[in-house]
């Protein structure tokens, strides 16, 4: 898992399992979390991950580990986002940390 680390992921909203979002993985199991909010510091239990909103203004964060969920199960990992398909003009690879800071708003 820690493979994960750094790369963003689609996975099922633990609040309605029938929805799909996606966010950036920002630390897998065993490894420890400094939170940006209040500096508390977590460690990720085992078979979760701690997953964050990439988004500048701090009052858009929603739905991310931060903010509601916690450290959430890799049961609700769908997989790594490869590619972004819609819209078209934006269709590209998912390839590189460099790509998604330019593509940043879509997630």
């Amino acid at each position: 898992m820690h493979t994960l680390r750094g790369k963003v992921v689609a996975l099922k909203n633990p609040y309605k399992p029938e929805e799909v979002i996606f966010r950036r993985v920002v630390a897998t199991a065993n490894l420890w979390v400094q939170r940006i909010d209040d500096g508390g510091i977590i460690q990720v239990p085992n078979g979760h991950l701690w997953v964050e909103c990439e988004c500048e203004n701090p009052a858009d964060r929603n739905l991310d580990s931060l903010t509601t969920f916690g450290p959430i199960t890799t049961g609700l990992l769908i997989g790594e986002v490869s590619y972004i398909v819609w819209p078209l003009w934006r269709v590209a690879k998912f390839d590189n940390i460099e790509k998604m800071n330019k593509l940043k708003g879509l997630i």
